[in-house]
């Protein structure tokens, strides 16, 4: 696939929320051995995918997203105990949201697209 979202996060439920392209397929490897495919359906504007995982404990576990494209134009992840992400191939993506974390440091120099960003 290539396109990629790579997260840390400290969590035992972890879900993430995203707008998408049609008819696109993408994978989340959630870091505990576990591989889940998804295929992106038709969206109207104001619906968003809710992809989630249930994990054994309360650890930090180091997420990586893939798609066949860059199918992702919308990225909310808040509130889940994130202290690392990268979107830097991710030059797509349009709209960021990524607010109450820890994250201490994000680059995102290289997606020329983004229009929106939210975080603290």
């Amino acid at each position: 696939m290539g396109n990629k979202i790579t997260f840390i996060w400290e969590t035992k439920k972890g879900e993430f929320y995203n707008k998408d392209k049609k008819d696109k397929n993408f994978s989340v490897d959630w870091g505990d051995g576990e591989k889940t495919f998804h295929l992106l359906e038709e969206l109207s504007d104001d619906i968003e995918n809710n992809t989630s995982h249930k994990y054994k404990k309360k650890k930090n576990y180091t997420v990586v997203v893939e798609s066949e494209d860059y199918c992702f134009l919308e990225f909310d992840i808040c509130n889940t105990g994130l202290s690392k992400l990268d979107v830097s191939e991710y030059k797509s993506l349009k709209f960021l949201d990524c607010w109450d974390n820890q994250l201490t440091n994000l680059d995102i120099s290289k997606n020329i697209e983004l229009f929106f960003f939210m975080v603290y």
